[in-house]
Parts: structure tokens; sequence; C-alpha cells
């Protein structure tokens, strides 16, 4: 029993966090108070439910990234989405909806490294209402279960037509290091299961046939994986984030 008022009482000091990043939403822009008050309610109802104080953390964690980028947002001049993102006229709006969905998922997400990005996108999300809300569902679901390595493979993709991967081809890099193997078996999935990358196709010497083109270093973003690149705002990975999948994708040794 005292162990678990002790969980409580923890649960409860980062509760009070949650709330000082809502407060932040609000401080920076009168319309902020829309978009607070739709993550005040989420965030209350998640709170009531069981959970952990690693859980809470993760959300809290969301929420700061959320309140950064909001505040990021503001002072570019942009404005809050003006459809009918934040109307609950039709039953629970849509606002409301995306909230729970990116707090979840931050809540059990375990790569806690990934969490201030889920807060990125929801602020991104609620000031762009070119994003419907199927498109920012995928975005939740993708987001959710790409790893972390993904997400830094997206942003490294991102990055490649000026800072380019070594030409060869993925799957390909003759070595005996685990490191690699993963870093090539994350970029190929995200090559053919997600299709968020990809490449121009190459061309047979004699009759000019179209043929998949693997080289590593053509690939390019494709339309999901430049979504999910700007929306998750992973242009802020930082480099001792990049750099060892760099090298991993890059080892060359003889098995």
């Amino acid at each position: 029993m005292g162990n678990g008022r002790s969980i409580g009482k923890q649960v409860g000091k980062i509760r009070e966090e949650a709330n000082a990043q809502i407060s932040k939403i609000t401080a920076e822009d009168a319309d902020g108070a829309v978009l607070a008050s739709k993550i005040d309610a989420v965030t209350t109802d998640i709170f009531r439910r069981h959970i952990s104080e690693r859980e809470a953390f993760r959300v809290q964690q969301a929420l700061s990234g959320a309140a950064e980028m909001c505040r990021r947002l503001f002072e570019d001049n942009q404005t809050l989405r003006s459809d009918a993102f934040f109307d609950p006229t039709a039953g629970r709006d849509g606002s409301s909806e995306i909230v729970e969905g990116i707090l979840l998922a931050a809540q059990r997400q375990w790569e806690e490294k990934k969490v201030r990005h889920l807060g990125y996108a929801l602020a991104n999300i609620a000031f762009h209402e070119e994003i419907d809300m199927r498109t920012a569902a995928y975005v939740i679901y993708t987001a959710e279960q790409l790893s972390w390595m993904q997400l830094i493979s997206l942003a490294i993709v991102a990055t490649n037509e000026d800072s380019p991967l070594p030409e060869k081809r993925v799957g390909e890099h003759n070595s005996t290091e685990w490191d690699a193997w993963t870093a090539h078996r994350e970029l190929n999935d995200l090559l053919t299961k997600w299709e968020l990358i990809g490449s121009e196709p190459k061309k047979t010497p004699n009759l000019g046939l179209s043929v998949p083109n693997m080289n590593i270093a053509d690939f390019r973003l494709r339309a999901g994986g430049f979504l999910i690149y700007e929306l998750l705002n992973l242009s802020e990975v930082p480099d001792s984030e990049r750099m060892p999948v760099r090298d991993a994708l890059s080892i060359e040794r003889s098995a």
C-alpha cells in the first residue's frame, strides 16, 4: 500500500508538470487557449486511468514537445487551423481524438526518444488544416509503429542529396556486424514495407527497361516519408543519433 501511495504521489507531481506545459500553450497566444483546453480535457482523462509513473512521464514529455512547437509556430505568426477540427457539433471533435491518439502513443512508447517528436506532431497537426483526420490518423499510427532507428533513417535520407549515403545496395553490407545488419534491415523496411522512401528506377543498358534501384545513395523521401519527417520535426534529430546509423550503413568488412 505504501508503495502505491508513493507512485501516486510521483504521478501527481508529473501531472503538475504536464499542467504547466498546457498553460504555456495558452500563454503564447489567445488562440492557444482553444488547443490547450482540448489537451487539458484529454490529459485529465488519461491521468484518471491506471497509469504508471513512467507512462505519466512520457505523456508529460509529449506535452512539453507540443508546447515548444506551439511557441515556435505562434512566433512564426502561424495560426490554429480554422476548419472543423475544433468543432464538436458533429460529435466528438477531431482535435480531441488526435490529442488522445498521440498521448496514448506516447504513454505506451518504450523508445522514449520518439516521445518529444510525437508532441511536435500534435502541435503541427493542430496548425495545418491540409492534414485531414484520416491523414492525421495515418501519421500517428505509422509514427507509433516505426522504430527510433527508422525515424533516424528518415532524417538521414532527407539529406541524402546534400550528404549522400554510400554507393551500395541496401542489404549488401558484407559485414558480420549486427549494427550494419540492423541498419540495412530497417532501411529496407522503410523502402519495401512502409514505402516511405524510394529512388528513380535504373535502365538496362541494351533495351532501356526500368529496373528497381536499390542503391541507398539514390534514396529519397516519398510523400509519406516527407509527411512524417515534417510533422514529427525529424530535422532536429541530433548528429549524435544520426552518425552511428550512417556509420553502420557504411561498414565494409569481409564476412
